[in-house]
Protein backbone atom coordinates (compact mmCIF):
# COMPACT_ATOMS: atom_id res chain seq x y z
CA UNK A 1 0.00 0.00 0.00
CA UNK A 2 2.88 1.91 0.59
CA UNK A 3 4.56 1.79 -2.50
CA UNK A 4 1.40 2.56 -4.32
CA UNK A 5 0.51 5.73 -2.42
CA UNK A 6 4.55 6.66 -2.83
CA UNK A 7 3.96 5.79 -6.92
CA UNK A 8 0.65 7.99 -6.82
CA UNK A 9 2.47 10.71 -4.80
CA UNK A 10 5.34 10.65 -6.71
CA UNK A 11 3.38 10.65 -10.28
CA UNK A 12 1.32 13.66 -9.05
CA UNK A 13 4.26 15.91 -8.53
CA UNK A 14 6.28 14.77 -11.08
CA UNK A 15 2.73 15.88 -13.88
CA UNK A 16 2.50 18.92 -11.62
CA UNK A 17 6.23 19.80 -12.21
CA UNK A 18 5.46 18.92 -15.44
CA UNK A 19 2.66 21.12 -16.06
CA UNK A 20 4.66 23.76 -14.30
CA UNK A 21 7.38 23.52 -16.93
CA UNK A 22 4.97 23.37 -20.18
CA UNK A 23 2.98 26.64 -18.63
CA UNK A 24 6.32 28.61 -17.79
CA UNK A 25 7.55 27.78 -21.59
CA UNK A 26 4.21 28.88 -22.90
CA UNK A 27 4.09 32.10 -20.81
CA UNK A 28 7.71 32.58 -22.10
CA UNK A 29 7.16 32.47 -25.55
CA UNK A 30 4.30 34.62 -25.62
CA UNK A 31 6.39 37.60 -23.89
CA UNK A 32 9.05 36.62 -26.51
CA UNK A 33 6.47 37.07 -29.59
CA UNK A 34 4.65 40.09 -27.74
CA UNK A 35 8.11 41.84 -27.50
CA UNK A 36 9.14 40.73 -31.35
CA UNK A 37 5.36 42.26 -32.28
CA UNK A 38 5.83 45.38 -30.01
CA UNK A 39 9.28 45.55 -32.19
CA UNK A 40 8.06 45.41 -35.40
CA UNK A 41 4.92 47.78 -35.10
CA UNK A 42 7.32 50.58 -33.92
CA UNK A 43 9.61 50.15 -36.65
CA UNK A 44 6.89 50.15 -39.22
CA UNK A 45 5.49 53.26 -37.71
CA UNK A 46 9.03 54.67 -37.48
CA UNK A 47 9.61 53.75 -41.01
CA UNK A 48 6.78 55.56 -41.90
CA UNK A 49 7.47 58.68 -40.21
CA UNK A 50 11.01 58.66 -41.78
CA UNK A 51 9.27 58.56 -45.17
CA UNK A 52 7.25 61.38 -44.86
CA UNK A 53 9.93 63.29 -43.14
CA UNK A 54 12.15 62.84 -46.56
CA UNK A 55 9.55 63.76 -48.34
CA UNK A 56 9.35 66.92 -46.61
CA UNK A 57 12.89 67.38 -46.88
CA UNK A 58 12.75 66.76 -50.66
CA UNK A 59 10.01 69.10 -50.89
CA UNK A 60 11.96 72.12 -48.97
CA UNK A 61 14.98 70.88 -50.76
CA UNK A 62 13.01 71.46 -54.32
CA UNK A 63 11.69 74.71 -53.47
CA UNK A 64 14.72 76.92 -51.97
CA UNK A 65 16.83 75.43 -55.08
CA UNK A 66 13.65 76.69 -57.92
CA UNK A 67 14.94 80.36 -57.12
CA UNK A 68 16.17 81.21 -60.87
CA UNK A 69 17.56 85.10 -59.78
CA UNK A 70 19.88 84.09 -56.94
CA UNK A 71 21.55 87.58 -56.67
CA UNK A 72 18.44 89.72 -57.56
CA UNK A 73 16.45 91.61 -55.25
CA UNK A 74 13.41 89.73 -56.29
CA UNK A 75 15.23 86.35 -55.55
CA UNK A 76 13.56 86.41 -51.46
CA UNK A 77 9.55 87.01 -53.53
CA UNK A 78 10.81 84.39 -55.92
CA UNK A 79 11.73 82.07 -53.16
CA UNK A 80 8.86 82.78 -51.01
CA UNK A 81 6.64 82.41 -54.12
CA UNK A 82 7.83 78.83 -55.14
CA UNK A 83 6.76 77.28 -51.03
CA UNK A 84 3.53 79.67 -52.04
CA UNK A 85 2.59 78.16 -55.25
CA UNK A 86 4.72 74.62 -55.04
CA UNK A 87 2.23 71.22 -54.64
CA UNK A 88 3.40 69.39 -51.28
CA UNK A 89 3.93 65.54 -50.89
CA UNK A 90 1.10 63.29 -50.47
CA UNK A 91 1.29 62.40 -46.88
CA UNK A 92 1.97 59.07 -45.25
CA UNK A 93 -1.02 58.21 -42.45
CA UNK A 94 -1.65 54.31 -43.85
CA UNK A 95 0.47 52.64 -41.33
CA UNK A 96 -0.40 54.71 -38.28
CA UNK A 97 -4.13 54.29 -39.11
CA UNK A 98 -3.75 50.68 -40.38
CA UNK A 99 -2.11 49.88 -36.76
CA UNK A 100 -4.19 52.13 -34.85
CA UNK A 101 -5.41 49.17 -32.41
CA UNK A 102 -1.99 48.04 -31.82
CA UNK A 103 -0.31 51.06 -31.34
CA UNK A 104 -0.76 51.04 -27.53
CA UNK A 105 0.22 47.82 -27.21
CA UNK A 106 3.76 49.11 -28.94
CA UNK A 107 4.34 52.81 -27.90
CA UNK A 108 4.58 54.51 -24.67
CA UNK A 109 1.80 56.98 -24.02
CA UNK A 110 4.07 60.08 -24.33
CA UNK A 111 5.24 58.38 -27.79
CA UNK A 112 1.51 57.72 -28.83
CA UNK A 113 0.70 61.69 -28.07
CA UNK A 114 4.51 62.54 -29.89
CA UNK A 115 3.47 60.41 -33.27
CA UNK A 116 0.02 61.53 -33.34
CA UNK A 117 1.13 65.16 -33.26
CA UNK A 118 3.31 64.40 -36.02
CA UNK A 119 0.45 63.34 -38.41
CA UNK A 120 -1.32 66.31 -37.35
CA UNK A 121 1.54 68.84 -38.14
CA UNK A 122 1.47 66.87 -41.38
CA UNK A 123 -1.94 67.54 -42.05
CA UNK A 124 -1.51 71.60 -40.61
CA UNK A 125 1.46 72.33 -42.73
CA UNK A 126 -0.99 71.17 -45.69
CA UNK A 127 -3.52 73.20 -44.71
CA UNK A 128 -1.34 76.45 -43.85
CA UNK A 129 0.04 75.70 -47.31
CA UNK A 130 -3.91 75.32 -48.68
CA UNK A 131 -4.60 78.66 -46.82
CA UNK A 132 -1.52 80.28 -48.81
CA UNK A 133 -3.20 79.63 -52.16
CA UNK A 134 -4.18 82.77 -53.73
CA UNK A 135 -1.53 84.61 -51.51
CA UNK A 136 0.66 86.47 -53.59
CA UNK A 137 4.11 85.84 -52.83
CA UNK A 138 5.15 89.56 -52.26
CA UNK A 139 3.07 89.20 -49.31
CA UNK A 140 5.34 86.55 -47.89
CA UNK A 141 2.14 83.53 -48.32
CA UNK A 142 5.65 80.85 -47.99
CA UNK A 143 7.77 82.75 -44.91
CA UNK A 144 5.30 81.25 -42.48
CA UNK A 145 5.53 77.89 -44.65
CA UNK A 146 8.81 77.26 -44.67
CA UNK A 147 9.48 78.63 -41.31
CA UNK A 148 6.71 75.68 -39.85
CA UNK A 149 8.78 72.74 -42.16
CA UNK A 150 12.40 73.51 -41.17
CA UNK A 151 10.69 73.37 -37.26
CA UNK A 152 9.23 70.27 -38.09
CA UNK A 153 12.38 68.83 -39.95
CA UNK A 154 14.37 70.13 -36.77
CA UNK A 155 11.96 67.96 -34.66
CA UNK A 156 12.70 64.68 -36.49
CA UNK A 157 11.17 61.64 -35.95
CA UNK A 158 9.56 61.22 -32.37
CA UNK A 159 10.15 57.72 -32.47
CA UNK A 160 14.11 58.55 -32.93
CA UNK A 161 15.21 60.34 -29.90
Amino acid sequence: MNETLYAAVTGAVIGAAGGLVVWLLSWAWLRYTELRMRKRIRIMVSIELDENLAALRAFLFAAQNQVTLPNSPLAQMQRRGQFATSPLPAWKHTIWAGLLASIPLALKEQEIREVHQFHFDLDELTRLRQASDGVSSGYGGGNNLEAQINTFLKKGNPLIQ
